[in-house]
């Protein structure tokens, strides 16, 4: 019986996520993303969810293996985009299908996702109060009054999947520590107050560098079900480097600030952390030195934990045996801009 490989990737995360300045909205709008990418989503869609076969869940990627096309796989297809425009409504979602029997499954998977990324189209769901009536932030369709005026429907979901985010992000940052869990800010000019030079604040995104290459360096080593076994290790590490990554980065740079001039509120807002990619709102001062420890620190931890991953794999060439870099990009704004 043919196995097949079904892949998904989330596009338009960031300016979903940065449709709106307002923090809570922010935070909701990765919480939501997050959502799309999780096990319980997955659960929800897939009628025969076998944890053992994702291979991939996480910042925006899904990788599965199924067992049969004509069954559970044609009805994920099929229902799985309306699914996410529900959740997170201005999210487009690419998909495609491969044969797992062909020479390198994932390389074929990713050259039909990124087909199938020139056709994705996205859909305003949702009826407004009146004809006449749009969210004054965003131009999109009034679904409720708010405090702020009327907003509309993905700004309402992100609003509501705010305190559930705001949780799992501080605790990818903080571990086990309480210490400052109730510290990170609800408003974004809470990070800024104080001195002109804090009125600055940076938004700061960084990836891993030249995954791809490395990827398919792996799949000409390894095939079938080593290969699968493999590249879910391989997503495992990344994600768990990202995240030691910035948890180093902050006690490095924000939390010392924080302790040494005795702030009451961090001036530090991760948005998005997963796979390879941090996604962070930082106060202006700080967000040079934090992005140097964050990609100093990404490849030497990256380093560590990928060192017996050859040994484990009887790899003859190991591409992360010199860890994984990463490059940074650094958004300067006024705390009062848009």
């Amino acid at each position: 019986m043919a196995k097949y490989l079904y892949g998904a990737a989330v596009q338009g995360i960031q300016s979903f996520i940065f449709q709106t300045n307002k923090l809570q909205e922010i935070v909701g709008a990765s919480e939501l993303v997050e959502k799309i990418c999780s096990k319980d989503f997955l659960k929800e869609n897939i009628k025969n969810f076998d944890e053992k076969q994702l291979i991939l869940a996480a910042a925006g990627n899904i990788k599965y293996i199924f067992d049969e096309k004509d069954l559970d796989c044609q009805d994920l297809v099929m229902k799985f985009p309306k699914a996410v425009m529900e959740i997170a409504p201005g999210i487009t979602i690419s998909q495609a299908v491969v044969k797992m029997d062909i020479e390198n499954p994932i390389d074929e998977l990713e050259k039909r996702l990124r087909i199938q990324r020139n056709k994705a189209i996205s859909i305003t769901k949702g009826i407004g109060l009146m004809i006449t009536e749009t969210a004054r932030k965003t131009g999109g369709v009034g679904v409720k009054y708010g405090k702020d005026g009327v907003i509309d429907l993905a700004q309402k979901l992100k609003q509501e999947e705010f305190n559930s985010a705001n949780m799992k992000l501080v605790e990818k940052i903080l571990g086990t520590s309480k210490k400052f869990q109730d510290s990170f800010p609800f408003d974004i000019e809470k990070m800024v107050k104080g001195e002109n030079l804090k009125s600055w604040i940076a938004v700061v995104h960084a990836d891993g560098n030249n995954l791809g290459n490395k990827i398919m360096k792996l799949g000409e080593q390894l095939k079938g079900k080593k290969g699968m076994k493999a590249f879910k290790a391989f997503s495992n590490l990344l994600d768990k480097s990202t995240t030691e990554t910035a948890k180093v980065a902050f006690n490095q740079t924000i939390k010392n600030v924080v302790e040494n001039d005795d702030l009451k509120t961090i001036p530090f807002r991760p948005v998005v952390l997963g796979g390879d990619d941090f996604t962070g709102i930082i106060r202006g001062d700080l967000a040079l030195n934090f992005t140097e420890n964050f990609l100093e620190s990404f490849e030497r931890l990256s380093k560590e934990n990928f060192k017996d991953y050859a040994n484990e794999f009887n790899l003859n060439e190991n591409p992360f045996n010199n860890g994984l870099t990463a490059c940074a990009g650094i958004a300067y704004i006024k705390a009062s801009y848009p």
